[in-house]
């Protein structure tokens, strides 16, 4: 085939696209991905700011406009035409929801990890079980598994609100996989009480004239340093500090016995 029979094809190819409309889901800041004769291309939406899953008519090969909403059964058709895998949702992000496998090897696809799911429908709580579609790209949502029992999630839910350890987990039911994405919560909700003590403490310092410098965590203890300039002379001196209360109950052993030692 020569060039000119190539370039020929892809103006066809473009000006069929053109003519046609798209079902894509649309998201706040991202291109709609589309293929034009095997090219991958990126359209920018224009008009009316929408979230989900809609249909559009392309403009330019750069641009497409939304016409209206897709239905459920036109969006249901789409995601089809995609492996289906289970996950369980554990944090939600703007638009998305982080995830973890129900079970290992669905679909012959292997998560390492959490992974975002897009277009979660509204009411999705931590710890329930859904079906996601993989476009070869990203996950969307496609429906809850009712099958699963919602009171393991709810029972997950209230647990992790009790700061209930994750070897402490008594409920029959609950899977392996169940557990490993309650020990992942419980990791979030930690590292989340982290960096609240840290901009606390970063602005009450600043306030007194200090600046934070290190934050550590040992043997369940928080301790900071902070490093105050002297106001006469500029000299310095580094301190350890220990806070009398933390909300994880896990941390609180051994609190009384910690000194304060200064340096």
């Amino acid at each position: 085939m020569s060039i000119d029979d190539i370039l020929n094809r892809l103006e066809a190819a473009e000006n069929d696209f053109l003519q046609r409309e798209v079902l894509a889901p649309v998201l706040p800041g991202r291109g709609v991905i589309v293929r034009i004769a095997g090219i991958v291309c990126t359209l920018r939406v224009t008009g009316k700011r929408f979230t989900g899953w809609g249909v559009l008519r392309p403009e330019t090969l750069k641009t497409a406009k939304l016409i209206r909403p897709a239905t459920l059964a036109e969006t249901a058709a789409y995601l089809k035409l995609f492996p289906a895998l289970r996950l369980i949702a554990v944090a939600r992000e703007g638009h998305q929801w982080y995830a973890l496998p129900a079970s290992q090897g669905e679909k012959g696809i292997q998560l390492n990890g959490p992974v975002p799911v897009l277009l979660a429908e509204a009411g999705i709580q931590p710890f329930e079980t859904v079906f996601a579609r993989f476009d070869g790209h990203f996950f969307w949502y496609e429906r809850r598994d009712n099958r699963r029992n919602p009171a393991l999630a709810a029972y997950l839910r209230e647990a992790l609100d009790a700061g209930t350890a994750t070897e402490d987990l008594r409920r029959s039911g609950l899977s392996a996989e169940e557990r490993a994405a309650y020990g992942w919560a419980r990791t979030l909700v930690a590292e989340a009480e982290r960096a609240g003590i840290v901009g606390r403490l970063a602005s009450a310092l600043a306030h007194a004239g200090g600046r934070l410098i290190a934050f550590t965590e040992r043997e369940k203890k928080v301790g900071e340093k902070v490093h105050r300039e002297n106001e006469h002379n500029g000299a310095g001196h580094t301190c350890q500090h220990a806070p009398s209360r933390i909300t994880d109950p896990e941390r609180r052993r051994d609190e009384d016995n910690d000194q304060a030692s200064p340096r």
